[in-house]
């Protein structure tokens, strides 16, 4: 999952808020309590990534609500996260986070990952396949009645799923594609 601090980052360039309304955005686009903005912002706070801007009135015996706002650092940041690779262990659920909260100006730079992390998913699948059949080749027994060794057919099964692992990300990764290319054509200026 995206870092906290990200994602704090995203929900506050919608606009200056205090930590329930952060929540409550976050929620809205991951689901479930996916994180407590209130310890986020207090750190992020401490680095310059956000700033207090405001402070409202609690009503009906509730303490006062702090709003902040994103800084430039901030803006920055939340620029530099939308531009960075994908983690390769948990890409399909950094991307589906970064699309969640992305702003129009972000779909160029998330675009660019995307095909960056796709073209890389083709280029390991197809090197995985060569060594696979390499392997096998190497494999070829004198003796054709010979059975495989228990080690040979694990080895063979480990390869086969990580062939089929990385189709199903390069699907997953296929399909996110398209569906940020149809954002940017959405999100196009009308001329």
């Amino acid at each position: 999952m995206a870092s906290p601090q990200n994602v704090v980052l995203a929900a506050l360039l919608e606009g200056p808020s205090h930590c329930y309304e952060v929540n409550k955005r976050v929620r809205e686009r991951l689901g479930g309590d996916a994180i407590s903005a209130y310890k986020v912002i207090g750190r992020m706070e401490q680095t310059g990534l956000v700033e207090e801007i405001d402070v409202r009135a609690g009503s009906g015996g509730r303490t006062a609500q702090v709003v902040y706002a994103v800084t430039d650092a901030g803006a920055r940041r939340h620029a530099s996260w939308m531009r960075s690779p994908l983690p390769d262990l948990e890409a399909g659920t950094e991307l589906t986070t970064r699309m969640r909260f992305a702003r129009p100006e972000d779909l160029p730079s998330l675009l660019n990952v995307a095909e960056a992390a796709l073209n890389d998913l083709h280029a390991r699948l197809a090197a995985a396949q060569a060594a696979q059949q390499r392997r096998r080749e190497q494999r070829t027994r004198p003796l054709r009645n010979q059975r495989p060794t228990a080690r040979e057919v694990a080895d063979l099964l480990a390869e086969q799923l990580l062939n089929d692992v990385l189709l199903l990300q390069i699907k997953w990764l296929g399909r996110a594609t398209v569906d940020l290319e149809q954002l940017l054509l959405d999100n196009a200026p009308k001329g």
